[in-house]
């Protein structure tokens, strides 16, 4: 039933509808404070329906409650959510797998039946699928399978969840062991897509439900249920009752999961907590395992076959983080240090610093990156991983599809990767980072699976520029960045092929000949011209050198319509701020030197970065932010 609409027709009216219409259907409850939020996704759709006012609109609600009723219901319940949300629990599951096997085994069933309610758009139930297939194969247990269903209050949620079609950059978060070979990418204009594949797929099913009404919609008892980081829209009442219902369809011993900020404990309600966020039937001696001695009861009479799964990771993990930004370790300290699971012992700038710290310090984990001077990632994979060796994570700037850096890098032992994403949403990434952490260092524990490659990553190639005399790459430095500029130079010739390359120094002109003599006299097996405007055309695999001031417009119209990439060297002038804002580049890339996070975004360059980091990974970065949309 929806609410009804009163004659008068303003935004005020409009918001209380919609809260209304969602909570009748859903039970959240919402304040005064999602009132902006609710406005805006009101006047969205009214652009959507290109309609200018209130009134209008109004009126087609009138006429359209159905259709509109679902918009709002999808628009307020749908949350925000990933693949492996709060790994902590994915950890739990693994640590008592065997003891819920068990469970299964004594009542006679040969199914672990489990429920994801408030599912979303499905990644939770998908992660929970891919989870327990790689952990039941990896015990060889043939007789027992699993089961997962899922609800939704909102039905285009549930539909995309049946579907199971997600953008490609959502399945990166997934650790490369879980996720095997359950996604196939698209081809063509659907390759940023990724489609789950029916062996999994058939596991999960996704029907419309609603929390307020799981009397009714819970068919099974289930041995685990997940109903997590929805609890917070909903009034105490509601939630005692909603738990309630869960406890009355769980399973003797079986396993209640809520958010990690969601607890129960002053509810009154008849739980035992077993874990962080994770509860069961209240009993007087609690089945959970406490113990090494408890967990080998549980693993013989599960199977024989596997190595024990108990694990207990140090507390906390100590990270080695090494990368040759600045910005980046200062971002890496924010992640860890508001988690007290993990604690920074070191950083280092290149793998020979990252070598010298590991033979004098404890490390747990090391998070490295691949582009670093005097001895990059690749480099000190080759001569330092072992065994032995701390479990490594790549974060880096080298996108995961590059097959020669990022695949080089976990042939040689790196257990998972994250590519390094912009500054802005890097602590979003935070939690990526974190579990991919956790995972490989349980792997180290338990001695579990070696690298998993996916037939996606198999399909991964190095990237190359087809036709480069369709793009141009800028590079802008001063002479003061001499170091840095032979770096790019040097760089750009190990590749096969790539665009006319045009490198603009500034305040040099009075010299520039003497420097352009300098470069060709260090590099002579590379094609280095000075830049002249009348030459009517300008050759791939070659480096033209120019006064910046005076050639950068020049440029620009010479090049007009080809997509370009800029890096910059060093620091900048006012002069290149002004001629940048007046012509800016399709993407710039900023040197990360004398940047600080406090006032990052604070200058109209740094807003108009595709990109913030080291000029070591320039060479690379030009390719890729070229070839990014191709």
């Amino acid at each position: 039933m929806s609410a009804v609409l009163k004659p008068k027709n303003t935004m005020e009216e409009l918001i209380e509808y919609a809260i209304d219409t969602v909570a009748k259907v859903s039970g959240n409850v919402f304040n005064e404070q999602h009132h902006f939020i609710i406005e805006t996704k009101i006047r969205k759709r009214m652009m959507d329906l290109n309609m200018v006012d209130i009134e209008t609109y109004h009126n087609h609600l009138k006429n359209n409650n159905v259709s509109e009723n679902d918009y709002f219901i999808s628009e307020l319940t749908t949350h925000y959510t990933f693949f492996f949300r709060e790994f902590r629990h994915f950890e739990y599951l693994q640590i008592n797998l065997s003891k819920i096997i068990k469970d299964v085994r004594d009542r006679g069933d040969n199914t672990i039946r489990i429920y994801s309610l408030a599912c979303s758009r499905g990644q939770e139930a998908y992660s929970l699928a891919m989870f327990f297939d790689f952990h039941l194969k990896q015990m060889k247990i043939t007789d027992i399978d699993f089961i997962i269903e899922g609800s939704d209050v909102d039905k285009a949620s549930v539909k995309i969840a049946s579907n199971g079609v997600y953008k490609f950059s959502d399945i990166k978060s997934i650790p490369m062991k879980y996720m095997s070979d359950h996604w196939q990418r698209g081809k063509g204009d659907i390759k940023e897509y990724v489609k789950v594949k029916d062996s999994l797929k058939r596991k999960c099913h996704f029907s419309q439900g609603n929390l307020l009404n799981l009397k009714n919609e819970l068919k099974n008892k289930y041995d685990i249920i997940f109903c997590r980081n929805v609890f917070i829209y909903f009034e105490e009442s509601q939630i005692k009752n909603i738990c309630r219902d869960i406890l009355d369809k769980l399973q003797p011993k079986g396993l209640f999961f809520t958010g990690v900020s969601e607890s129960l404990t002053s509810m009154g309600l008849p739980v035992e907590v077993f874990g962080p966020s994770v509860y069961g039937h209240k009993v007087k001696e609690a089945e959970v395992i406490k113990n090494v001695d408890d967990v080998k009861k549980y693993e013989k009479a599960a199977s024989v076959a596997h190595q024990p799964s108990f694990v207990e990771l140090p507390s906390p993990l100590k990270v080695l983080c090494v990368d040759d930004s600045k910005i980046i370790l200062s971002l890496m300290k924010k992640i860890f240090s508001a988690n007290p699971a993990y604690e920074i012992v070191g950083t280092a700038e290149n793998g020979q610093q990252a070598e010298e710290f590991i033979k004098h310090n404890d490390v747990d984990v090391m998070t490295l990156d691949l582009h670093m001077p005097v001895m990059d990632g690749i480099s000190y994979l080759k001569k330092n991983f072992n065994e032995s060796h701390p479990p490594v994570v790549i974060v880096s700037s080298v996108s995961r599809e590059d097959a020669f850096h990022a695949m080089e890098g976990l042939k040689l032992g790196a257990s998972d990767y994250v590519e390094k994403p912009s500054l802005e949403d890097f602590l979003i990434k935070g939690d990526e980072i974190a579990t991919k952490l956790r995972v490989a260092a349980l792997e180290k524990i338990t001695g579990h699976s070696p690298n998993v490659f996916t037939d996606i990553d198999r399909e991964f190639k190095n990237k190359t520029i087809d036709n480069p005399g369709d793009y141009f790459y800028t590079v802008y430095g001063q002479y003061s960045s001499k170091k840095k500029i032979e770096h790019i130079i040097k760089e750009l010739s190990f590749e096969k092929s790539y665009p006319p390359t045009f490198l603009l120094l500034e305040g040099s002109y009075n010299v520039l000949e003497s420097i352009i003599d300098d470069f060709q006299m260090n590099f002579k097996s590379i094609n280095l011209k000075s830049f002249k405007p009348d030459d009517k055309a300008y050759a791939p695999n070659t480096i033209y050198i120019g006064d910046f001031k005076d050639s950068y417009e020049s440029i620009l119209n010479l090049n007009k319509g080809k997509k370009n990439v800029m890096a910059v060297l060093g620091n900048h002038s006012d002069t290149f701020s002004d001629l940048i804002e007046k012509c800016p580049p399709s993407e710039l890339l900023l040197d990360d030197i004398n940047v600080k996070i406090s006032n990052l975004a604070q200058t109209k360059i740094s807003k108009m970065a595709s990109d913030i980091g080291p000029y070591t990974s320039f060479a690379y970065q030009l390719k890729y932010f070229l070839l990014k949309d191709e």
